[in-house]
């Protein structure tokens, strides 16, 4: 038996966004824009800041903290033919988030994954693997996914198999 895990995050944000950009001053200056209250083309303030707000603010699209820990069960030797692996996969909730972007927070989840291989006795290049991700069928949401602006919830239990030849 083998135990396993790994821990992932990431933290930033931008620390000059009442600042006007150096490229943004030269854009502006050539690049005046439509005011459809006036019905003019007025020009850019080469100094405006790229954004509304003042201070600083967390990037946007940050994942949040995410863990993953599990056991796999395995042959006791170098290298084993069959394995099969138990896996947790935990997202922290994630409230750091750039809101003059309408970036939304979205709460943290734990979901569980069940996964093997086999090889077969002559077949060492051959693999078979096979899988259930999110056996709990946990109802989440990803932090990153934008695809109808709010995010999609995430599907429930589903099944995997695949095999690999190498050579």
């Amino acid at each position: 038996m083998t135990g396993f895990a790994t821990l992932a995050y990431v933290e930033g944000r931008d620390q000059t966004r009442d600042e006007a950009t150096r490229l943004g001053k030269i854009r502006r200056a050539d690049n005046p824009y439509f005011d459809p209250m006036t019905a003019m083309f007025v020009p850019y303030d080469p100094n405006a800041p790229r954004s509304g707000a003042v201070g600083d603010e967390y990037l946007p699209g940050i994942v949040p903290l995410q863990a993953r820990a599990g056991l796999r069960w395995h042959e006791p030797v170098a290298d084993p033919g069959w394995g099969v692996e138990l896996e947790a996969r935990i997202v922290a909730n994630q409230n750091r988030v750039a809101t003059s972007l309408y970036e939304i927070a979205t709460p943290g989840f734990t979901i569980w994954n069940l996964r093997g291989f086999w090889r077969p006795r002559n077949h060492n290049n051959f693999t078979i693997i096979a899988g259930v991700e999110n056996f709990g069928n946990k109802y989440y949401r990803e932090h990153l996914d934008y695809r109808s602006g709010l995010g999609v919830f995430q599907p429930g239990t589903n099944f995997y198999c695949s095999t690999e030849l190498t050579y």
